[in-house]
């Protein structure tokens, strides 16, 4: 997740079903390496936290593909916190860099909104699993899922209790400019009575004038 606005708390981004190998690489390099100072796959600077759906057969993406990803987010300069079956996971793989920028998370690390090149990793055991984990810990920023399986994406979208939720699409889409708002005033988690980006219309209320001539209420 995250805004392309920044300022936007701890976000994740869900790897799920099968990731499209098009949708992943978008994910990785536009929501979090392009933007480092900006608050996200990666708040890597667009994502604070991603989670893996392990189907039970070598992982979503399958260990392979998990050992590519980890290793090109390492060659970007990003540092991998990880839980202990990711960690396991990344430790066991032959990838050169990977040992220097691959380090155990704290719980600490999945609430935290780095502001840097760092990604807290983790493996959850279904799609279920990872909505109740992401409700718990982001700020309802922006939280994204990167899948094939429209049934996944459209459970996710409905039950993640984000003001965005993009589907095999960049996080930084939260944004008052992309939506047509105009100039981006800032962003909101609430849930009354903005929600997501806000331009000048959010910001307003209503005022009601009523003019009588001594009528009264029945």
């Amino acid at each position: 997740g995250g805004g392309g606005g920044g300022d936007g708390g701890v976000d994740e981004e869900l790897l799920g079903g099968v990731a499209d190998a098009g949708a992943l690489g978008l994910g990785v390099e536009d929501d979090g390496l392009g933007h480092g100072g900006v608050g996200g796959l990666v708040h890597v600077n667009e994502t604070d936290t991603g989670v893996v759906f392990d189907d039970g057969d070598g992982g979503v993406l399958g260990h392979e593909a998990d050992e590519r990803l980890a290793a090109a987010l390492c060659a970007a300069g990003v540092q991998l916190r990880c839980d202990p079956a990711s960690l396991a996971l990344l430790s066991s793989a032959q990838v050169s860099g990977l040992s220097s920028q691959v380090s155990p998370a704290t719980e600490a690390d999945f609430r935290a909104e780095f502001l840097d090149l760092i990604l807290a990793v983790r493996i959850v055991p279904d799609l279920e699993s990872a909505i109740a984990i992401i409700n718990r810990d982001s700020s309802a920023h922006t939280d994204a899922i990167i899948t094939a399986d429209e049934t996944a994406a459209s459970r996710f979208q409905a039950a993640v209790d984000s003001a965005v939720v993009p589907w095999n699409a960049s996080t930084r889409f939260n944004d008052g400019f992309e939506f047509g708002f105009g100039a981006e005033i800032g962003i909101s988690t609430d849930r009354l009575h903005a929600r997501g980006p806000m331009g000048l219309r959010e910001l307003c209320t209503y005022k009601y004038l009523i003019d009588g001539t001594g009528q009264t209420r029945a």
